[in-house]
């Protein structure tokens, strides 16, 4: 029989990390396309981020964590998942 998968505790995790990442992003007064650029992804990709409509990658979070001058952990600091 197939399993199905529940994806709530994904949805709760992309809203968490988008909430994380706009504070960071706000506290270093960057733009959102300001972050985008010096990330390496688009504008709307970061957008769906900040808003938990898309969980990204490590590679992308870690990117994200680079472009705000913080490590990986840094970021992720005060989630509360």
């Amino acid at each position: 029989m197939a399993r199905k998968d529940d994806d709530s505790g994904d949805e709760a995790l992309a809203a968490e990390f988008g909430r994380c990442v706009t504070r960071h992003r706000e506290a270093a007064s960057l733009s959102m396309a300001k972050l985008a650029a010096t990330a390496g992804m688009s504008r709307a990709y970061l957008w769906r981020i900040e808003q938990g409509q898309t969980l990204p990658t490590m590679r992308n979070a870690a990117r994200i964590a680079s472009a705000l001058e913080m490590p990986l952990s840094g970021l992720l600091e005060g989630m509360d998942i």
